[in-house]
């Protein structure tokens, strides 16, 4: 099952053919794409930068960051986020803004979210839910 779906204008990707300690990483311009929770679209992203890594199933979106979701409907805007594919976290960083359904005044520096957005936390509170 794949955990995301993701397209981009411009970039490199990096395979090292037998190296299985590697896998693939990826450095990309123009990106948007979605992230799969049980197989189906939990949100959809852009960013003007993004960076993966293959075998560390980590996601990461850098400058103008902006994740959507539909149910509920709710965004969430940052200057960089990191999505860890194995515990299934995004990690949002820098100017956070949620709007939606948990409308936010201001900015928050750090948030931690289910792709889904429908659990929303700081890092140290995450896991207390």
């Amino acid at each position: 099952m794949p955990l995301w779906n993701v397209a981009w204008k411009t970039g490199e990707v990096t395979i090292t053919p037998g190296d299985k300690s590697t896998g693939a990483t990826g450095n990309m311009i123009g990106v948007s794409g979605e992230i799969y929770k049980k197989g189906k679209t939990a949100c959809t992203f852009t960013s003007d930068k993004g960076g993966v890594d293959k075998l560390k199933t980590i996601l990461t979106l850098i400058g103008h960051v902006k994740l959507v979701t539909k149910d509920p409907t709710a965004t969430l805007e940052c200057d960089r986020m990191v999505y860890d594919g194995k515990l299934k976290i995004v990690k949002a960083y820098g100017h956070v803004r949620i709007s939606g359904t948990s409308n936010t005044e201001g900015t928050i520096d750090e948030l931690w979210a289910t792709p889904d957005l429908k659990k929303l936390a700081s890092p140290d509170l995450f896991y207390q839910q």
